[in-house]
């Protein structure tokens, strides 16, 4: 593999009716200094969160 080809990283973040600790989940892993293509799967085990606290992170595809 070439340097300058970075993999792609999955996080995935489980759920349950928890909004502040997924807000702090999600800004958490697209801080990190991984400069390579990062996705952030929610997986939901219960309501589905506010649409607001989705909308506040910059993002190139939802899907729900």
């Amino acid at each position: 593999m070439s340097n300058d080809i970075r993999p792609s990283v999955s996080v995935v973040i489980p759920t349950m009716d928890r909004p502040d600790l997924l807000r702090r989940a999600i800004r958490s892993a697209l801080i990190q200094e991984y400069q390579g293509p990062l996705e952030v799967v929610v997986v939901y085990d219960g309501v589905a969160p506010d649409p607001r606290l989705v909308d506040e992170f910059d993002r190139n595809t939802w899907t729900s």
